[in-house]
């Protein structure tokens, strides 16, 4: 069932890339194109909308690889919920950064000002990391490769008029983006962003967040039903596919109808099973209209 909504999602996701350089007259995309062709540094705007770009590309390869990791644990046969629900909060996490980046109400300059901020944190992430590994020259220079990347990254916004906060320390961390009216933080808060975009499954993250941690108010409340553990670890998966269908969706001005309705096939099989008859004959329209 899983791997059933990966293929999915693959084949919509390659749909979307043949057009988010041309996008449909009339979508929030288009109407993006038209602001940075008329920006008096279109090339360097341009640029950075392709940050952004470039950021959601390596996340939705990281959502890959979980998911298959995910796919891989419950082809074993073996009863893992506790790393099975951290594949899951990382993929949410990239579900809800993605959500944030393409959502169609942003205006385009917010959107640029978010780009940059997704790549800023792809590129500086690694630095204090990469501190620790100073014991050879090939350590080194990774470090000054990442230190450079980052600030001439800074320096290329700041000459479209972009200012970068940045750390008040000698690390030179940046923190924020600012353009105009418009701000975005480097680092994202999930739970915010659960609320707004993933609200079916906002209580979900926390509850994921407690198994990669391994806290002891989830492990020692776990529930010894495997069936009812992989119906909710599995579960909110299909709502963070509407939720991410919604926006990548709806930014190119496509209609998402179809996944919706084959995610919410399978979410019905999955609970088949269980007690809540209501929900079982809500169909996929009532159970978007449903939040």
């Amino acid at each position: 069932m899983v791997s059933q909504q990966v293929a999915q999602l693959l084949e919509a996701l390659l749909e979307l890339s043949g057009i988010i350089g041309d996008p449909l007259l009339g979508s929030s995309a288009a109407s993006d194109w038209d602001w940075i062709r008329g920006h008096k540094d279109m090339e360097l705007v341009a640029s950075t909308y392709m940050m952004g770009i470039e950021a959601a590309l390596a996340l939705l390869n990281s959502a890959y690889q979980q998911s298959q990791a995910l796919q891989v644990l419950l082809d074993s046969g073996r009863k893992l919920p506790l790393p099975a629900m951290g594949n899951v909060r990382a993929i949410h996490e990239v579900v809800l950064s993605l959500c944030w980046l393409y959502d169609p109400k942003v205006a385009a300059q917010e959107r640029i000002v978010r780009s940059a901020a997704l790549f800023l944190q792809a590129v500086q992430g690694g630095i204090p990391i990469l501190k620790g590994f100073t014991v050879n020259i090939t350590g080194s220079q990774r470090i000054t490769t990442a230190m450079e990347s980052r600030d001439g990254a800074i320096a290329a916004l700041g000459s479209i008029g972009m200012v970068v906060k940045r750390k008040a320390d000698d690390s030179g961390t940046a923190q924020n983006v600012r353009w105009g009216d418009y701000i975005a933080n480097v680092v994202l808060k999930a739970t915010d962003l659960s609320q707004k975009y993933a609200p079916k499954s906002h209580h979900v993250y926390a509850i994921n967040s407690g198994a990669v941690h391994s806290q002891s108010w989830l492990t020692e409340s776990m529930t010894p039903s495997w069936e009812v553990s992989l119906r909710s670890i599995v579960l909110p998966l299909f709502d963070l596919s509407d939720s991410m269908v919604g926006n990548l969706f709806g930014y190119l001005g496509l209609n998402a109808d179809e996944l919706y309705r084959n995610t919410h096939t399978r979410r019905i099989a999955l609970m088949q099973d269980a007690t809540e008859d209501g929900f079982q004959r809500a169909d996929w329209r009532a159970y978007q209209a449903n939040g």
